[in-house]
């Protein structure tokens, strides 16, 4: 599938030499004018370099909103370029398991994580513990001969922990992830929230990956015990 976007370069020029303004605008930047894939500066200059990839009809109003942001006095565009790029179609929202397990969304994650998408991160973050915990209660669930009904989170948590999936470290590690993306659920709902976002989000998203290894880990093993009762009552048949 081709994607046609324009890659644009840009000079975002700055009121200040503090670096603490340089560094919350580009953190700022980053949230109001998603697809940014590079951002730089120099000690010596009063100007930020930026890359993005946008949709042609979105640059000037991207570029409006970054001129709005605080301590920022021009952006002046260096070059444009479009570009067609191929990519893999995404899976989709039918098929999370596939997403979740076989396409290994973690790099996918760190990505976003590194552009400072902070709540798309999050939002990914939840979604995958989410379809990770259904699984492995579902096969947990089968295997016992029963149904697992969890439907949303919170439900995960505490059917993960009920049984003994998941020690109390690991609850309150997706507890944490799940209660910042309600915070940006709260932003975009126009509830003002101060908190700091890059430290907090990365440090939360550290110890999530470390758990989603762990889950990912739970669910082969779940998989390989029930391959082995299966290949047991097949000996079992053979043997009468």
């Amino acid at each position: 599938m081709s994607n046609e976007f324009l890659e644009i370069s840009f000079h975002i020029f700055v009121d200040g030499n503090d670096s603490r303004i340089y560094s919350q605008i580009i953190e700022e930047i980053g949230i109001i004018a998603p697809k940014i894939v590079k951002t730089a500066h120099s000690q010596s200059t009063n100007f930020i370099d930026v890359l993005a990839h946008w949709d042609e009809s979105r640059v000037d109003e991207r570029i409006k909103d970054i001129k709005k942001v605080a301590n920022v006095s021009e952006v002046a565009i260096d070059r444009e370029k479009h570009v067609n790029n191929i990519t893999e179609p995404p899976v989709k929202l039918a098929d999370p398991f596939s997403w979740a397990i076989k396409k290994d969304p973690i790099a996918e994650i760190i990505m976003v994580l590194d552009a400072k998408h902070y709540s798309e991160a999050m939002s990914l973050t939840c979604t995958l513990f989410l379809i990770l915990g259904k699984e492995i209660l579902s096969r947990q669930a089968k295997n016992m001969g029963m149904v697992s009904r969890t439907t949303d989170l919170d439900s995960v948590i505490k059917g993960l922990l009920a049984e003994r999936l998941i020690d109390v470290n690991h609850s309150e590690i997706i507890q944490q992830a799940r209660k910042l993306q309600k915070k940006y659920e709260s932003e975009r709902r126009g509830i003002k929230s101060s908190f700091d976002k890059s430290q907090e989000v990365e440090l939360t998203i550290s110890h999530s990956l470390e758990c989603m290894k762990f889950l990912k880990n739970k669910y082969y093993s779940i998989m390989d015990k029930k391959k082995e009762n299966n290949e047991e009552v097949a000996t079992r048949i053979q043997l009468v």
